[in-house]
């Protein structure tokens, strides 16, 4: 209960500051990535709070402490699908590098959250009926395995197009510098006693100064 009580009070000083950037001090620029990370200190913060009730409502022979409990398990099997699912969503760059996600990386991406809840439940499950603890566990370590390689999939896929983007830059920078009005006039070779290597140095340092 004391780490409990301790994390509870951080997350939820998150989700106030995150909740206060993304609706009103940094609302024009907030979108539906930024909106859907809350999720993420809300849950924590809720199963955080359930936590410190739970365990010290043992042995939850009341019906307020058996209700308590019922939304501890509750909260604590829906938090494990939820993040992961917010961090695929990050890890596939939704919002970042792609306005929108296709339809199949919507539905692989929600199979797989799915696959994590039920894992979850099952793995639970089979704790209660005090079945073996290794075999309660392995559905819900392939799920992070496969979970895993969506995600490292989806880095390694978004790594790609950012490089395509920074290359494509790269290639459009020295454009602009072709208009006479961004050239400086010692560059331009305007002076008859510039030589054309004195004018290419010009431009040279220009273009590194642009880059930079």
């Amino acid at each position: 209960p004391m780490v409990y009580m301790v994390a509870s009070p951080l997350w939820l000083l998150l989700l106030i500051y995150w909740a206060y950037s993304i609706h009103v001090k940094h609302a024009q620029y907030a979108n539906d990535m930024h909106r859907m990370l809350v999720w993420v200190p809300a849950v924590q913060a809720m199963q955080g709070a359930l936590s410190i009730g739970y365990f010290n409502a043992c042995p939850w022979e009341s019906n307020v402490s058996m209700l308590l409990a019922t939304l501890w398990v509750v909260i604590t099997i829906i938090k494990d699908p939820v993040i992961l699912f917010c961090l695929l969503m990050v890890a596939k760059g939704w919002c970042v590098t792609r306005a929108a996600l296709s339809p199949n990386e919507v539905f692989s991406a929600s199979v797989i959250a799915s696959l994590m809840y039920i894992s979850i439940i099952s793995m639970y499950a089979m704790a209660m009926a005090d079945a073996n603890k290794v075999l309660s566990m392995m559905p819900t370590l392939v799920t992070y395995a496969v979970m895993l390689w969506h995600v490292m999939t989806a880095i390694s896929f978004n790594l790609r197009i950012l490089k395509a983007q920074l290359f494509a830059l790269r290639r459009q920078a020295p454009r602009p510098l072709r208009s006479p009005a961004l050239i400086p006039t010692s560059a331009r070779g305007v002076n008859s006693s510039s030589t054309p290597q004195q004018v290419q140095r010009g431009r040279y340092y220009h273009a590194c100064l642009h880059q930079v």
